[in-house]
């Protein structure tokens, strides 16, 4: 890291103004970049007493909603560093308050998916990858996958627009989805068959 700065502050006073404007967005960058990693240090440590790494003390309810905002805006960040970091927040965050704590999440995630804008819809889909690898309920899972899979779709068939590595999450996390359908199915049979038989033939 400190090489990175020193690098870029030598740059920056490039005359060079192409070589000077690069120099100073990846110092911007940086500036970010350990703020986003002591926001995911203090989520794991403090935000919920049910975690592992949890030491206390728990927030208030206020500042919990601005750490909520924070991280959500840092999905739309220019920095995919700062995205993956913001991502992996969120997704620490809602195993713990949501549906109950942050009901909107999903609708905003969604929104983000149906923005049109490469940095949010990568930020959105980073959250939701880390969201199916934890534990998730089957009313989650009811909730999440009706409004998720056709933007997923969407993304999927747009080949001139999205990017082929934001068109292969959005078939890891359908395969993600698939994966829990099986393992759902081994106990409520009859509650999948209405998730598998509209989407399938589309996929």
């Amino acid at each position: 890291m400190d090489q990175a700065v020193y690098e870029n502050l030598s740059h920056a006073l490039s005359s060079n103004q192409s070589v000077r404007l690069t120099a100073e967005a990846r110092l911007k960058e940086l500036e970010k970049l350990p703020a986003a990693i002591n926001l995911k240090n203090y989520v794991e440590k403090h935000w919920s007493p049910l975690t592992d790494k949890f030491i206390g003390p728990e927030p208030d309810f206020e500042i919990k909603a601005v750490v909520r905002e924070l991280a959500f805006n840092g999905l739309s960040d220019p920095s995919s560093k700062i995205r993956v970091a913001s991502a992996y927040v969120i997704s620490k965050i809602a195993s713990n308050d949501w549906p109950d704590h942050w009901p909107d999440l999903l609708d905003l995630l969604i929104s983000q998916l149906k923005s049109g804008s490469p940095d949010q819809i990568h930020g959105s889909m980073r959250v939701l990858n880390e969201f199916f690898k934890h534990d998730i309920t089957e009313q989650q899972f009811s909730q999440v996958t009706p409004l998720l899979l056709p933007e997923l779709s969407k993304i999927l068939q747009s080949e001139g627009i999205h990017s082929y590595r934001t068109r292969g999450r959005a078939i890891a996390i359908f395969k993600q989805c698939i994966e829990i359908l099986v393992m759902l199915k081994e106990e409520h049979p009859e509650a999948i068959e209405p998730f598998l038989k509209p989407m399938l033939p589309e996929w």
